[in-house]
């Protein structure tokens, strides 16, 4: 999943420069994921979630998602939940059909086969949420 940008300190006055809160960082976070899943796109799966924060009302920094400019508050988090599930089953769906494609018995990750069973990692997301 992508990280969205966060603003440390945002409720302090006058805000503190916390190199956290450089744009730049976590721009360069998201490029980094990118890149392994351009290497990897048999067993990686993306899932834009800052890009899906920058896309609603007020942005990925709207401080009613975000009051502290870090933390999604509780109704956020449902709110951002309802998007995120589907996202996620998407993904382990995808995960499935490619690992029946290349012909993992029912059951088998791909871990037993020598890679990361994205498989199993999503399963486990969806039922946590």
């Amino acid at each position: 999943m992508t990280s969205p940008r966060i603003e440390l300190g945002r409720t302090t006055v006058p805000p503190p420069a916390f190199p956290a809160s450089d744009p730049g960082r976590m721009d360069r976070l998201n490029e980094l994921v990118a890149e392994v899943a351009a290497e990897r796109p048999d067993v990686v799966r993306v899932i834009d979630v800052a890009g899906h924060l920058r896309g609603l009302p007020g942005g990925e920094l709207d401080p009613r998602l975000r009051p502290d400019g870090v933390h999604l508050t509780e109704d956020a988090s449902e709110e951002i939940i309802g998007w995120l599930g589907p996202e996620l089953v998407a993904a382990a769906e995808s995960a499935l059909g490619q690992e029946a494609a290349v012909g993992s018995a029912p059951g088998q990750s791909s871990a037993s086969q020598g890679g990361v069973s994205p498989v199993h990692t999503m399963a486990e997301a969806v039922w946590l949420a």
